[in-house]
């Protein structure tokens, strides 16, 4: 892995090092040597930092383990064609890095990150505090430093975190998909949506588009947490259609009027929201309405004459028997 250590005052000063070491589980002791990138790490060296010869056998095998894998590695990047592994000639000593930590009910611990692994639906214990104490010490620099309990934060809480702000985006989303629908139901007719302003709803659709493709960037780089961020994304692409096609659409519709169906600016608003009938001045579904929530055996309640022009067949009728 790596360690980054920050400077309290200066944030952006500070040092990265590749870090490597052991870890016994029975104490919960940490041993790790650390050396800045492109430099050898010598595992070798870990054994003079260890305690006893029972855990000096354990690293030496692990090491071991390592080392054989590493070699495995190169003669496989040998078979593949003239790749050179670049050697440092500058003599270096890597900084030595010890965290000592106490875990305590070891065998319960090991329990939970068993469950954790497969999930068999047991009952285990909460998870203990991060707290450890460290000691760092770089032999050629004559340099220590100590930790006493510092404490850390588990990255299953940044995930937690990070789902619920996903739901919470979600539940937003959902909420003003509804009341969209609601604001264009209550501005049906040209008059009633001049009143809403254009650059209102493009500001909101740009918005609105910006935050789909962050969510699904972030679903996309966080495996993790890739459903929920999946889920808000989706929803607010939901929300950015209606507002950019049939509220305010960056193209007009087709003109249904014109008999070479060409587009026309000034009907714009013509899919968006229902005709006028001009005799009664109240708006015209073009859609079939009845009794069921699907609209399936509908009657259509409107006439269309052959001057174009809609009209709603009761006041059609009226006008024509009138005029008779």
């Amino acid at each position: 892995g790596y360690m980054r250590l920050k400077d309290a005052d200066k944030s952006d000063y500070g040092v990265l090092l590749l870090a490597e070491g052991v870890h016994f589980l029975s104490n919960g002791t940490i041993y790790l040597m650390g050396v800045p990138d492109s430099v050898p790490l010598p595992l070798e060296d870990l054994l003079h930092m260890l305690p006893s010869n029972q855990s000096m056998l354990e690293t030496n095998d692990a090491i071991t383990e390592q080392i054989n894998k590493r070699i495995e590695e190169l003669e496989k990047l040998a078979t593949w064609g003239g790749q050179q592994i670049a050697e440092s000639g500058a003599a270096s000593y890597p900084t030595q890095h010890q965290n000592v930590t106490s875990i305590r009910r070891w065998l319960t611990l090991i329990l939970r990150l068993t469950e954790l692994e497969n999930p068999q639906g047991i009952t285990t214990i909460r998870p203990p505090p991060l707290e450890i104490s460290s000691v760092m010490f770089s032999p050629n620099c004559g340099l220590a430093m100590s930790i006493n309990e510092a404490t850390g934060i588990k990255i299953e809480k940044y995930y937690s975190k990070a789902i619920s702000y996903a739901s919470m985006a979600t539940v937003i989303a959902i909420v003003q998909i509804f009341a969209l629908i609601h604001q264009m139901e209550y501005t049906p007719t040209p008059s009633s949506i001049s009143n809403v302003s254009y650059w209102t709803i493009a500001m909101q659709a740009m918005m609105d588009g910006y935050i789909c493709l962050l969510h699904l960037t972030t679903g996309v780089v966080i495996d993790t947490v890739f459903t929920p961020f999946a889920a808000a994304a989706f929803f607010s692409f939901v929300l950015y259609l209606p507002q950019t096609y049939n509220y305010h659409p960056v193209l007009p519709p087709e003109d249904e009027e014109s008999p070479q169906g060409e587009r026309s600016d000034r009907d714009a608003g013509a899919q968006r929201a229902p005709k006028e009938c001009p005799v009664c001045m109240l708006p015209i579904d073009l859609f079939p309405s009845g009794h069921t929530g699907l609209h399936v055996l509908g009657r259509i309640q409107y006439m269309v004459t052959p001057c174009h022009h809609h009209f709603h067949t009761d006041c059609l009728e009226k006008v024509i028997g009138f005029g008779f």
